[in-house]
Order: structure tokens, then C-alpha cells, then sequence
């Protein structure tokens, strides 16, 4: 059966229109032989260009062919008003009169013609069948008239609807929505419904694109113009209010349902929607830091533009108004080891990611999964409250960190979520959350009663300078002269009480769930009344998946306020009997090909002699001989699914063929699946979820949300490559723009010193090399050009006074390769005596060096250019510089600056020395999408060999 991308993407395709513009001067214009262009003849010339075939292609050519042909005649549309623009184009007569081809029976009228600023918009009519269409064309500025029509794939959108660059993407929504250079959107008035038709094909992009720049700009582009539509909207909402509600009003009688994505996300998402509206269920969704790895390959960012877009899709049949979307980030966890290593980077890394999903993604509702770093008994004897302070202290740092944010950004409340014990590890003992809570309640408490003084010195002492741009420092230091400023603390607590994710798993059959009780309802009962004696809403229960009917009920009875059910709703999909037996053995044949270790492991300790690998052989036999699978063989394809999902490596090993994910290397075949399969798998999703809403008590909770306000978030910034291409679209083939950058870079590097006495020393941290040889090699290569050093430290202030030995007598021709972990007060010694530095992330080198990974070389070589470029410039350098231009491509194409930190003000940073601003960006091991062209390394080459 054929295939189809979706059940409306396809039909999207027929219906959907990209860009095409001609060119349309608003003076009075002739043509070049000075006679008049008539509509038939010039339309024929657009025709035979376009290839235009449908109606509505045909009928918005008419309209600028006959826009054309009037203006050529000197009719002045500066001038004119919007009925003489109306009467003018009728005197020309219907499409059919132009020789267009199209049903005899269709009535055609020019309905009005507006004139907005140096805008000029024609609505035609066209009536058949006793239904009206409606067609738009649109002056835009002052000499161009945007046409929407079908065009060749190939200049569009690629088979299977996948954009391959952002040119095509852009070109999709031309004519609908408005970029500006300055990082915003702004959707077109009257196209709300065009933009609305190109929805489904943007979010089979968001889930299959293998780009992540293209998938980054949909998403930013949903996130923004979903506010704009003038109603049925869709806002992303704060649940701060919504478990406040449920902790007052429906504690221990209703629980919310949260469901993690996974497989089939736009259609779970409209499964949701639907059930909340039609159900009047309040329902959140969510994904974890850990779903990203396997859901698409360490981008977590999908979801939120899914979620809005099937919020906008599903609002046009419902009540008019705001349709609030509730978006959470589960486990937003502390990674413990890199926190035992260095503690400053693993709480910044987490604070990066904060900030991102909340100002970017705009999720409101993040669970603060510090428990990861609690010390066990063992490994801190004695004191609960001791064992839980990195813990407790931890959740207060990004508590504080959030509030801050609000109130720079002007969001809306963002619910903050604690925990205490790791879900599927030892219950939590009462005395276990007491500490915590009371430590949390006492050190957010005292930071509140902190003169301001004491608040900035609070703030500047626990790095909260490398969280925070300058900006934003400046606008803390006026938030916190505020003496009645309060900051909220958490909404509700996760904690362990028998639970595991995935289930709980009979021995020996671990595809098959136990029946047994799982969870301690006394102590989930306990410990949520000890969270409402805290002021709390009460107790969230992770995995619950793994726990029967009855006992779901009996925690909501207990006290559990929010649920996670999410694997045995994915469950019923890869078991369902129409599943496709085709996807089961690719993924098999992935699994055997890419994870040897997985085949090979034992289906659990309790049959060692039995690996995955044995039932995969017994499942792939049947399907071979075409017998329909058991149902037990069923069970265990959909536990083998979520298995390996989670052996995953890295998303750079992936797409080179190791490892494996499964819901990203099945996502587009099975949004591919045949019409009447997806409404299969679709009917027992929302089963299920019917199902759970009835276990959790949950209808009517929808009640909560319909009166609460939902105010407009503030604008997120454009992502740099949509920026980039926006500011300056692409006009010549990557191979020639390469070219046109090695010649820059030779001509910059003939200027940089290459003598003894003044050339460069280039002074990298030692984890830049795999070993003393490659760095002899190194040296003896480059010898010529610059001079090569490694440094190291144990503690910064060793690195850095080995930095000013090194350097001594030649700091005003040193620049210094550094971790990021060196904080400001060492780095001025540096600046102090001339020695210029950048920072990067250590842990990537080590990384990319333990896994012999193979664009070492090209990073290497980029790096060497980057060092040599920052060496080299000067206050008398240009911006028009050849120079200042190979620079700021190397500071666009492999740094990671903070969201408010311009390229320009990072190069005039390294001329002054701004420590401030240098300290917000960091050389990237993996260089940006938009400039992972092929050759593109040759650029540093040229430089480096000039």
C-alpha cells in the first residue's frame, strides 16, 4: 500500500502553496520594448516558468498578471485608492477569459483590494458548488509582489515533505509570515489560515528532520506565531496554578496525568488534545533529559513546537480564546559523576539547560532532579540532613536562578518541582524528606532575609556571574533593592515509594509486569501529607506504568497528585496487532547490526543463559515464515523497543551507524504507516489514556484552567542559523562561497607574522592532545607558522601561573587555549599582562579523544586559525576587514556565546580585554550545522599554510 506522510500531511501538500515572487515596480511601468504586457501572454511566460496547475495556483497568477499588465498601462498604484485598484482589475474579466483552465461551472470575482502602509493585498473570490474560497496576493514593500504557488520539489520541499536547507523552508512560509533582521516573526494579517494549512508539514519536520538547525527554526517559528493567531490560539501556561488547584480543591480525590513523549508524538499530541477537550481533563506533557538521547538524538527540544502546533491544529473546533499547553521537563537531573569532578561545571551545564527550555522552549513546569547528588549513608555516615544538603542546596541555586529570570523576562510563574530518592532505587524514608524540605525551606529563607547587599554577594559567590549575562546582572542588582521581593519555592515533591520506569518486571519474563503490589501506600500516604505540611501541593508518582489498576486508584486516594504514565501507553503501540511486522524486523536487523552488546545480553539475571539476541531469532523466524506473532512474542517486541532505546551512544555515532535509538530510527516510517494503520495504533493510545483519566479521577479538572489568565510570553531569540540566513540569504552554491572564504583566509594569513622574533605562540590545554606524540607531530608541522606549548594545571592558579611562565617576555604575541572552568579573578592576570585567551569545554576534548573521534583534525585546525585570528587583531581592524570577516565567521560558525552576547561585541571584548563578556562564550568542539559543508576545514588549511 502506498505509503503517506501523514494523515494531513499529505493532504497538506496538495493544498499547500510556497512562495514565488515577480518582481512588480508601483511607478508606472513599460516593458522593455516599450508596448504593454497583456494578461494572457504574460501569464503564459509565468506559466511556462512555474509549471502552476491547480486552481489556486492559476487563479493568484491571473491576479498578478492582470497587476502587471494595469501597471505597465501607468495606472498608479501609489495613488490609487483600494476601488480603484477593485474596479480596474474586473474590467479585465474572469481567469477563464486569460485563458486559464478550470471548471466552466466556477464563478470567479475580484471580491476588495486593501492598502496597508506600502502594502497592497487583492482578495478574489471563487464560488462552486455553493462554497467560497478565498485567494490573497500581496505587494510587499515597494517592488515586489509575492504570488503563493506550488513549485518543483526540488526547489521546495524535497520528496517526503523533509526540508533539506533553510532556504526551502523559509520559501515555504513566504508570503505568511514576515522575518526581521533583528530576531523576530510576524505572521502576515489574513493568512492565519494559510499558516495554519502548512502546520502539519512543519511538524513532520520538528519529528523526522535529520537537521537539527531546521528542526530548531520550526520550532522557534511554532513557539512564536502560535500567540499571534487571532483566536483558538495556543499559549504555553505555567502549571504553578494548576497544582495549587489540585492540592486545595481535589487532593486526594482527583491527580493530573502526565505523559512523557516518545513514538507517534504529533498524534499523541492530538490524542491528548482531544481528550482534555472533549473530557475536560487538565493533562500535562513532558519529556526527560534521559527520552532526548533516544527520542532524537540528544535534542530535546521537539516537543514544545508539536505541542502548540496540535493546540492551534485542535483549537479551530473548539472554544474560542487561548488554548493553554502545559509543557514539564521531567528529571532535569544533576549528572553525578561530573558533579563529583566539578561540581561548578555540572550545575552550570544544568542551568543552561533551564534557561534554554524555559526562555526558548518556554516550558513552564521543570522537576528539579537533584537527587542524584544526596550522599548515601555510605558514603556521608551520620546525619540525614548532611546526606541531603547537596541536595536541598542544589534545588535552592536553580530556585533562585528561575525567580531571577521571571522577573527579568516577565514570565509567568514557572512550577518548580523537588525530589528526594531516585525512582526504581530504596523508598524514601520520612525523616529523608523532612531534611530536605526543612533544609530548602530555611536556606531559601535565609537568602530572602539577606539585606540587598548580601543578596548580589550571595549571588556573585555561588558563580552565579557565568549563569547570568552583564545585562542581566545589571537588571538583578535593581530586582534585589527590592525589600518586599518574594520568591515562590516548589509546587510538589517526587519520591520514591516502590516504583520503577519501564515497570516492575516478573523474573525470568521481564517483558511481562507483575501483579503483585508495588507500591508502599502507607509511605506514599505519609510522605504526601508531610509535603502539604510544608505548604505544598503534594506528592508526584514517577513509573507508574509498572502498577496495577487498582493500586493507580488507591495512590490517588493516598495522596498522589500528579502521575507519569507513559511506557505502558507506548507499550500498546509495538504490541498491536497491527503493527507492522516490516518495522519489527528492521528493527531487529538494526539492533543485531549496530549493538552487538545489546543482542548479546541476558534478558535479565535470573536466566543467563537466555539472551535478547535468542528472542529476537525466535521473533524474526515467524515473521519469515508470514505466521502473525502471539501475543506473548507481541509483549516482547514492545519490552525489546524499550530496551533499546536506551543504548543509545551519541547522536555524531549514530548518524554514522553505531548505536541505536529506536524511536528516532522508526519515527518517520511509522508516521509513513498506511491511514487505516495509524488509526489503529491511535485508537489504543486513547484508550488508554481514556483509561487512566478514568483510574486518576481526572474529568472535570479541566475546570481548573478555563478561568485562569494566560499571559503572552515574551519573545524567544531567533535561533543564529534562521538569523544568519535571514540577514543573509544564500546567493551562490556552497562551493563557490568556500572558495570565496580560502581566499580570504590566505589573504589574512599572509599578514599574520611568521618570523622567530614574531611570529605567535599558541598555548593549548593538554587535553588537546591524545598524547606527546601527536603533539611532537603537531609542533613539527606547524613550526614554521607559529610556535605550539601545552599547558596544565592541577588548580587554576597553577594553570595560570604556568600560563605566565610559558609566556614570559612574549604575552603581547601569547594566546591560550583554557578550560571554562577558570573563573574571572584568574583570568585577569592574563589580560592584566597582554596574554589573550579562549575558553573551551574540556570534557568535549576528552571525550572526542577517548573515542578517537575523526573530526579531531578539523577541530585542531579550526582552532589553531581561531588562535592565530584573536592573536592578530586590533582596534585599527574594520569591520569590512578581510580579517574582521574570517574572524567573526569563525567566532558564528564554532563558538557558543550566551543568547544576548553579539559576535561584534565578543571581538571588541578581546581587543579591550572585557573579561566580563569573554567568559560568555567558548570555543565548541563541534562546529554549528549551517557551516558542516563539505571542504569547509580547508578554510583554516588556507590560513594556516598562507
Amino acid at each position: 500500500m502506498k505509503k503517506i506522510i501523514s494523515l494531513v500531511v499529505i493532504f497538506c501538500f496538495f493544498i499547500s502553496n510556497v512562495s514565488f515572487a515577480i518582481n512588480l515596480p508601483l511607478d508606472n511601468t513599460s516593458n522593455n520594448n516599450g508596448t504593454n504586457l497583456a494578461v494572457p501572454s504574460l501569464l503564459k511566460n509565468i506559466l511556462d516558468k512555474t509549471g502552476a496547475i491547480n486552481e489556486a495556483e492559476n487563479i493568484k497568477l491571473w491576479l498578478a498578471a492582470c497587476l502587471r499588465s494595469i501597471a505597465a498601462e501607468g495606472f498608479d498604484f501609489k495613488t490609487a485608492t483600494p476601488e480603484e485598484i477593485r474596479d480596474r482589475l474586473k474590467e479585465l474579466g474572469e481567469p477563464r477569459n486569460a485563458e486559464i483552465f478550470h471548471p466552466k461551472e466556477t464563478q470567479f470575482f475580484v471580491h476588495e483590494a486593501t492598502i496597508e502602509g506600502d502594502r497592497v493585498r487583492v482578495t478574489a473570490r471563487v464560488k462552486r458548488d455553493n462554497s467560497l474560497r478565498t485567494y490573497n496576493i500581496t505587494f510587499s514593500g515597494p517592488e515586489t509582489i509575492y504570488v503563493n504557488l506550488k513549485r518543483d520539489s526540488k526547489d521546495s520541499i524535497p520528496s517526503k515533505g523533509i526540508f533539506e536547507d533553510m532556504e526551502s523552508l523559509v520559501e515555504f512560509l513566504r508570503g505568511i509570515v514576515e522575518f526581521d533582521v533583528k530576531g523576530t516573526v510576524k505572521l502576515i494579517e489574513g493568512e492565519e489560515d494559510a499558516f495554519i494549512e502548512r502546520l502539519p508539514v512543519l511538524v513532520y519536520n520538528i519529528s523526522v528532520n535529520p537537521e537539527d538547525s531546521i528542526r530548531d527554526a520550526i520550532e522557534w517559528m511554532i513557539l512564536e506565531l502560535g500567540p499571534q493567531l487571532p483566536v483558538n490560539s495556543a499559549i504555553p501556561a505555567s502549571t504553578q496554578k494548576l497544582y495549587r488547584t489540585i492540592g486545595r480543591e481535589y487532593y486526594k480525590k482527583s491527580a493530573i496525568l502526565k505523559i512523557n513523549q516518545r513514538a507517534l508524538i504529533p498524534y499523541l499530541y492530538r490524542i491528548m488534545l482531544k481528550v482534555m477537550r472533549e473530557h475536560n481533563v487538565a493533562m500535562i506533557s513532558q519529556i526527560a533529559i534521559s527520552e532526548a538521547i533516544y527520542i532524537v538524538g540528544g535534542d530535546a527540544k521537539k516537543s514544545p513546537a508539536i505541542n502548540i502546533a496540535q493546540a492551534i491544529l485542535a483549537g479551530r473546533t473548539s472554544r474560542e480564546g487561548a488554548t493553554p499547553v502545559f509543557n514539564s521537563r521531567d528529571h532535569l537531573q544533576v549528572d553525578k559523576k561530573l558533579y563529583d569532578k566539578n561540581s561548578a561545571m555540572a550545575l552550570r551545564n544544568r542551568a543552561d539547560t533551564i534557561r534554554e527550555d524555559i526562555l526558548e522552549d518556554k516550558i513552564y513546569s521543570v522537576d528539579l532532579d537533584t537527587s542524584t547528588i544526596a550522599r548515601t549513608p555510605d558514603e556521608m555516615p551520620g546525619s540525614v540532613a548532611e546526606q541531603q544538603r547537596p541536595n536541598f542546596e542544589t534545588a535552592v541555586k536553580y530556585t533562585i536562578f528561575v525567580r531571577l529570570l521571571e522577573k527579568i523576562y516577565g514570565l509567568p510563574g514557572i512550577a518548580l518541582n523537588g525530589e528526594v530518592g531516585e525512582v526504581g532505587t530504596e523508598e524514601v524514608t520520612p525523616e529523608e524528606l523532612r531534611a530536605y524540605l526543612t533544609g530548602y525551606k530555611l536556606t531559601l529563607g535565609k537568602f530572602m532575609n539577606f539585606s540587598p547587599k548580601q543578596k548580589l554577594e550571595w549571588i556573585e559567590n555561588n558563580n552565579y556571574i557565568f549563569w547570568f549575562s552583564e545585562e542581566e546582572m545589571a537588571k538583578i542588582k535593581e530586582i534585589v533593592q527590592d525589600k518586599a521581593m518574594h520568591f515562590d519555592g516548589l509546587e510538589a515533591m517526587s519520591c520514591q515509594v516502590g516504583t520503577a520506569h519501564g515497570g516492575v518486571k516478573v523474573p525470568g519474563r521481564p517483558w511481562e509486569r507483575t501483579s503483585e503490589r508495588v507500591v508502599n501506600m502507607e509511605r506514599l500516604e505519609e510522605l504526601a501529607d508531610i509535603c502539604r505540611s510544608f505548604g505544598l501541593a503534594g506528592l508526584i508518582l514517577h513509573g507508574a506504568s509498572s502498577i496495577s489498576e487498582d493500586e493507580l486508584k488507591e495512590a490517588v486516594e493516598r495522596g498522589a497528585i500528579a502521575v507519569h504514565l507513559a511506557t505502558y501507553i507506548h507499550d500498546r503501540i509495538f504490541s498491536h496487532p497491527e503493527f507492522p511486522t516490516k518495522l519489527i524486523s528492521k528493527l531487529f536487523k538494526l539492533i543485531k547490526e549496530r549493538n552487538k552488546k545489546l543482542y548479546d545480553t541476558p534478558i535479565d539475571k535470573h536466566t543467563q543463559h537466555i539472551t535478547i539476541g535468542d528472542i529476537i531469532q525466535e521473533i524474526q523466524g515467524t515473521i519469515e515464515i508470514e505466521k502473525p506473532l502471539s501475543e506473548e512474542q507481541r509483549q516482547q517486541v514492545a519490552w525489546i523497543v524499550h530496551q533499546a532505546r536506551g543504548k543509545g551512544v551519541s547522536k555524531e555515532q549514530h548518524d554514522k551507524g553505531e548505536g541505536l535509538w529506536s524511536f528516532i530510527d522508526l519515527e518517520q516510517d511509522m508516521l509513513d504507516l498506511p491511514k487505516e494503520t495509524l488509526a489503529e495504533l491511535n485508537k489504543v493510545v486513547e484508550e488508554q489514556i481514556l483509561r487512566y483519566v478514568e483510574l486518576l479521577n481526572a474529568k472535570g479538572t479541566g475546570d481548573i484552567i478555563k478561568d485562569m489568565e494566560f499571559p503572552t510570553p515574551p519573545p524567544a531569540p531567533m535561533p543564529e542559523p534562521l538569523k544568519d540566513h535571514i540577514a543573509d540569504p544564500p546567493d551562490a552554491e556552497p562551493s563557490s562561497e568556500i572558495n570565496k572564504m580560502k581566499t580570504t583566509a590566505t589573504r589574512v594569513g599572509l599578514e599574520i607574522p611568521t618570523h622567530l622574533n614574531t611570529r605567535y605562540t599558541l598555548l593549548l590545554a593538554t587535553e588537546f592532545f591524545a598524547d606527546s606524540k601527536e603533539f611532537k607531530k603537531h609542533e613539527t608541522e606547524f613550526r614554521d607558522r607559529f610556535n605550539l606549548g601545552t599547558v596544565g594545571g592541577r588548580t587554576a592558579e597553577q594553570f595560570i601561573d604556568n600560563v605566565l611562565a610559558k609566556a614570559r617576555g612574549i604575552e603581547h604575541r601569547t594566546v591560550v587555549l583554557l578550560p571554562d572552568r577558570i573563573s574571572r579573578r584568574w583570568l585577569e592576570r592574563l589580560t592584566a599582562v597582554g596574554i589573550r585567551f579562549i575558553r573551551t569545554d574540556v570534557e568535549d576534548l576528552v571525550e572526542a579523544r577517548v573515542n578517537k573521534d575523526v573530526n579531531r583534525t578539523t577541530f585542531q585546525l579550526n582552532t589553531y586559525a581561531t588562535m592565530l585570528l584573536i592573536r592578530h587583531i586590533d582596534r585599527s581592524i574594520g569591520r569590512e576587514s578581510p580579517l574582521y570577516r574570517i574572524l567573526s565567521f569563525y567566532i558564528k560558525s564554532h563558538f557558543k556565546l550566551d543568547s544576548n552576547v553579539e559576535i561584534e561585541d565578543y571581538i571588541q571584548a578581546i581587543i579591550t580585554g572585557n573579561i566580563a563578556i569573554l567568559i560568555r562564550g567558548y570555543l565548541s568542539y563541534r562546529p554549528a550545522k549551517p557551516y558542516q559543508a563539505p571542504d569547509y576545514e580547508k578554510i583554516a588549511a588556507a590560513l594556516i599554510s598562507a
